[in-house]
C-alpha cells in the first residue's frame, strides 16, 4: 500500500502525519458561517451579520449566508481608538 498516492489505508496516513508533523497542512476557511462568526467574536448570530453585511463580507449564496472574515476584521479594526484601553 502506497500512503502517498492516496491507495493507503487511513491509519497509515495518520501514522505517516505524525512522524512527520511539519508536513501537516493547516487549512483555513475562506468563508464562514455566522454561527462560526458569532462564536469567534463573542457576539450574537444576528450582530455578526450585521457587521458583515456593513462591511460588505457578506454572501448571500442561495440562501445560505457566508462571511469573509478577512473583510470583516478589517472593518471591525476600523473602529479601534488608538491609545484608548478597553475593559
Amino acid at each position: 500500500m502506497d500512503v502517498m498516492n492516496g491507495t493507503g489505508s487511513k491509519a497509515a496516513f495518520e501514522k505517516l502525519s505524525k512522524e512527520r508533523p511539519s508536513q501537516k497542512k493547516e487549512i483555513q476557511k475562506k468563508f464562514i458561517r455566522p454561527k462560526e462568526a458569532a462564536v469567534m467574536y463573542s457576539v450574537s448570530r444576528e450582530t455578526v451579520v450585521k457587521w458583515a453585511a456593513d462591511a460588505g463580507a457578506l454572501l448571500p449564496i442561495d440562501g445560505c449566508k457566508l462571511i469573509d472574515p478577512v473583510v470583516l476584521d478589517k472593518y471591525l479594526e476600523n473602529w479601534r481608538v488608538p491609545g484608548k484601553v478597553y475593559y
